[in-house]
């Protein structure tokens, strides 16, 4: 279950930060967009439920089959549903920070996107050799 659950965390990082590395522009454009909006988009709402979902899963694996490793991916995944369920609490807020350091600062957004790779990246190598 473990080894799923690390996949399910490595694919979304790989993705998304190789996305916003290749085509920096396009991403980071239509992300502002998302994050000019008074409300919060549909599309933002996918991620903070995918993570409450993996968290779920991860807290259900470990009560009832634990991994001697398995702390990382319900730590990882309960810290990031968390994280996500407060960022939507306050989104006018989160949605002003996010919106300026999207404009303004692209080698703060390189750091982020190498930061999501390498945590793809980690999480893929859980997957292939620990679980």
């Amino acid at each position: 279950m473990f080894q799923v659950l690390s996949w399910l965390i490595a694919l979304p990082c790989l993705f998304k930060g190789a996305l916003a590395l290749i085509q920096a522009d396009r991403f980071y454009r239509w992300r502002s967009e998302q994050y000019a909006a008074d409300s919060v988009p549909v599309t933002v709402l996918i991620m903070p439920l995918y993570v409450v979902s993996l968290a779920t899963a991860s807290w259900w694996a470990t009560l009832t089959g634990s991994h001697p490793w398995g702390w990382i991916v319900t730590g990882f995944s309960t810290l990031i549903a968390l994280l996500g369920i407060l960022n939507l609490s306050r989104w006018h807020a989160h949605s002003r920070h996010v919106g300026k350091l999207i404009a303004t600062q692209p080698k703060e957004r390189t750091k982020v996107d190498l930061f999501l790779l390498g945590l793809g990246i980690l999480f893929a190598a859980l997957a292939i050799f620990v679980y």
